[in-house]
């Protein structure tokens, strides 16, 4: 287990050496090159993973057009959380926008480490508490607010993403065009 990924379950709920030991028995690495995707409409999604580098995005297809729901960077979750938990067929692709590194955890393994630890039972229900919030935050930005203050709690909440991505998916991310983002960015 890498050291970031031990310092953020740390944060969430403390571990012991056992339960780091059942973790290691599971979770595996796996690199991703640029524009892979992990995830495509229609498959069922049987993983959650920790992101130890890069940016993925979750988008999905309105009248054959890009809509961005998610960004998810470095030292986060990620997964199509409706998918994994209902074991429906995803409604969305997950994409790397750059080279990453995930650390993955099947939701079978996750259902067996659920059996063996209580401490890891309460840490993933904390991390998905965390990514509810996450959401729960997106549509808060969302909700009766103009072009500028989605701009303005985008670069509060999300501050190094938009150095990473180009700027038409942030425009999708902030339900708006191009060059709306733009006449924002120049007028600021």
């Amino acid at each position: 287990m890498s050291p970031a990924f031990r310092d953020y379950v740390n944060t969430i709920n403390p571990l012991s050496e056992h339960d780091w030991n059942l973790l290691g028995k599971y979770m595996q690495t796996k690199r991703v090159s640029k524009n892979c995707q992990v995830l495509r409409v229609g498959e069922v999604c049987h993983w959650v993973a920790f992101v130890q580098q890069g940016v993925f995005r979750r988008f999905g297809l309105i009248h054959d057009e890009e809509v961005i729901n998610e960004f998810v960077v470095e030292y986060h979750f990620l997964s199509d959380y409706n998918s994994f938990l209902s074991g429906q067929p995803a409604t969305s692709f997950i994409e790397a926008l750059e080279p990453g590194e995930l650390l993955v955890l099947s939701v079978t393994d996750l259902k067996k480490l659920y059996e063996q630890s209580a401490a890891i039972q309460t840490f993933a229900r904390r991390a998905l508490e965390e990514s509810f919030m996450s959401c729960q935050l997106y549509i808060g930005m969302m909700a009766n607010k103009s072009s500028l203050e989605r701009y303005q709690l985008f670069i509060q909440h999300y501050p190094t993403i938009i150095q990473r991505v180009p700027l038409y998916m942030v425009a999708s991310f902030l339900s708006m065009r191009p060059e709306t983002l733009s006449r924002i960015r120049h007028h600021r």
